[in-house]
């Protein structure tokens, strides 16, 4: 007698389960490695943004003042204070985790800042001589409940001359 069956083996079951749970499987993995990737997008995008912006004040600020104020010609410091054109003073100051200039803070809490530190030269000081300051900061992502890998850092170094010399 032949028996001509028209349903599956439990051997046919298992292998087409297994396919379909690997395929599963590799769809969750690509799904939460974009996930992954575009939060890590949004921090890294965050933190240029911050660093950008900061830096771009003093910049600015620092080119188009009348006069720097220092510690010590060469020597470096958290906090560096400027003469506007008004002949008002401002102080930028990244003694903390955030840069701020008298008004406001330049950076948010989103981000931290380390390693900031300003440089006025030439060294020795000499009346009348242009004045350069260099900036020096590190940004980065201050929440702590960012995922491993989640996080960014970025370092700002540059040399600002004033237009006044």
């Amino acid at each position: 007698m032949h028996n001509e069956g028209s349903g599956f083996t439990l051997v046919e079951l298992l292998v087409v389960i297994a396919i379909i749970g690997i395929f599963f499987l590799s769809i969750t993995q690509i799904f939460f490695g974009v996930i992954r990737s575009q939060s890590q997008s949004e921090i890294t995008k965050d933190v240029k943004q911050q660093g950008d912006y900061a830096f771009s004040v003093m910049e600015s600020m620092i080119r188009n003042a009348k006069d720097v104020t220092y510690p010590s010609c060469g020597g470096s410091d958290t906090a560096l204070t400027i003469t506007n054109p008004d002949n008002g003073a401002t102080t930028f100051d990244c003694g903390g985790s955030q840069i701020a200039s008298n008004s406001s803070s330049l950076t948010s809490t989103n981000v931290a800042v380390s390693n900031c530190t300003f440089v006025v030269n030439p060294n020795p000081c000499p009346a009348g001589a242009p004045k350069y300051v260099y900036i020096n900061f590190t940004i980065k992502q201050a929440n702590a409940a960012a995922g491993v890998g989640e996080s960014a850092t970025q370092t700002y170094q540059g040399t600002v001359s004033l237009r006044t010399y």
